[in-house]
């Protein structure tokens, strides 16, 4: 059973998250193990592993960026898989503004790495648009190639950038 049908949710990027967060409290309550204590050991072990299941679902449906990874998994598309290629020019922007940073890094000025994180704040607010849109839009039912490939370039953009703001953080 997938995470969207365990929560008798629809298995669309943009969700309820209040449904989505009753319908956890409410499992959670009826798969608690500790109602299992008076029952044989194989009913106590499958509270535990619903449990689990319950946890983790709403633990990936809950952040929007995985539940995105998880839909194209579901889609038969999983972000891990061979093919995730990024534009050339966002590849070009993301070596130029590495290269700032360790410029600035060496040079030890705190001004050019404040005006490094700067391109990288216009990325980020241009994905998050582009997210919003997809958002409204994608629904498993329906999923276009078009859609699966927007999720994908979107969730590995997030992660380059992700990893420059650490490169920022760590100075």
């Amino acid at each position: 059973m997938d995470h969207f049908s365990l929560f008798d949710i629809p298995a669309d990027l943009h969700i309820d998250a209040s449904a989505l967060k009753k319908k956890y409290y409410k499992l959670s309550r009826e798969y608690h193990p500790d109602h299992a204590t008076d029952l044989p050991f194989e009913e106590q072990q499958r509270f535990t592993d619903v449990a689990m299941q319950i946890n983790q679902a709403y633990a990936i449906l809950g952040n929007e960026k995985t539940r995105a990874a998880y839909l194209l998994e579901l889609a038969g598309s999983p972000i891990g898989e061979s093919g995730n290629i990024l534009p050339q020019h966002f590849l070009m922007e993301m070596m130029d503004i590495n290269e700032a940073i360790m410029d600035a890094k060496m040079e030890g000025n705190s001004e050019a790495l404040q005006a490094a994180l700067e391109p990288v704040e216009t990325f980020k607010l241009a994905l998050e648009q582009q997210f919003n849109r997809l958002k409204e839009q994608i629904r498993l039912a329906t999923i276009t190639e078009d859609q699966i490939q927007g999720l994908k370039e979107y969730l590995l953009k997030q992660r380059y950038l992700s990893r420059i703001e650490e490169l920022l953080t760590l100075t």
